[in-house]
């Protein structure tokens, strides 16, 4: 956060606290004259208007040379007390250090103006980043919600297809089962291989739905963290010939060759899981 330098003093503050600051300390110095030069004396006060520029502002520091400049004359230039200065090198030494408390104090203002000025454009860049950073943030929020809402979609259209397909196989085949039996003996019309072919399918597409209604409490558990690995030592043509297993009943009329290295190691992982992750 930003430092407010001039210490939210009203302008008449300001100029109060400079000019006093400044007499006391020429009392100060007015006190241990017989013990200090003029040249310390110079230093001191430039110390003050530097401070004064710095902490309170170009025109308090302006007023403060001024005075500075009096009363470095009256007091400690000889002849003290007197505004003449008789020795043409104390008239120089006056004379540049005027000129030095107004150009150091301008210099010192104008430095710290360009400091607060610096200081605002950051905090407004800052503001401005962070503005930008929320509306980023609350673009990425709308695209992820519109994105998950798609992908709901596409996970319903999917849950959807694999209950269906098992259910309309189950449906079809005990509907025919149910007519054939209304038939009676008399209009029979499916012999013993035929009802157990519609048997088999029944069972198989059960089996099918069972194991998609499995999977799905296994994805629940996933997404929940509550998924329990059961970490064995496995052989990689056993995990292969599982899931070939399962998809048996969908490869009757395929032939699948399995081509692997020789020696494979074994691995240690949940070998009912990886076969479900190939079928």
């Amino acid at each position: 956060m930003r430092r407010d330098q001039n210490f939210n003093f009203s302008t008449f503050q300001r100029y109060f606290i400079a000019v006093a600051g400044i007499v006391i300390t020429i009392a100060i110095l007015e006190f241990f004259h017989s013990r200090i030069n003029s040249t310390t004396v110079a230093f001191i006060f430039l110390t003050i208007v530097l401070f004064v520029a710095t902490f309170l502002g170009r025109n308090p520091a302006l007023l403060v040379s001024l005075v500075a400049m009096l009363g470095f004359n009256y007091f400690f230039l000889p002849p003290v007390r007197t505004w003449t200065i008789s020795d043409p090198q104390n008239l120089v030494a006056w004379a540049m250090f005027t000129i030095t408390s107004i150009i150091v104090g301008q210099l010192s203002a104008s430095v710290k103006r360009r400091a607060e000025e610096a200081e605002k454009q950051k905090d407004e860049i800052k503001n401005l980043y962070d503005e930008l950073q929320t509306a980023f943030e609350k673009a990425s929020e709308t695209e992820a919600l519109r994105r998950s809402e798609k992908l709901k979609t596409a996970l319903l259209d999917a849950v959807t297809h694999d209950l269906r397909t098992p259910l309309t196989s189950i449906k079809a085949s005990i509907t025919t089962l149910l007519e054939d039996e209304k038939n009676g003996a008399e209009n029979f019309r499916l012999d013993n291989d035929n009802r157990r072919e519609f048997l088999a399918v029944i069972n198989e597409e059960t089996d099918r739905l069972n194991d998609f209604i499995e999977g799905m409490v296994e994805l629940a558990r996933i997404e929940a963290g509550e998924l329990n690995l059961r970490q064995t030592w496995s052989e990689i043509p056993e995990i292969i010939q599982s899931a070939l297993n399962r998809a048996e009943p969908f490869l009757k009329d395929s032939h699948i060759k399995i081509m692997l290295e020789k020696d494979l190691p074994l691995i240690c992982a949940d070998s009912n899981l990886l076969a479900e992750v190939l079928y």
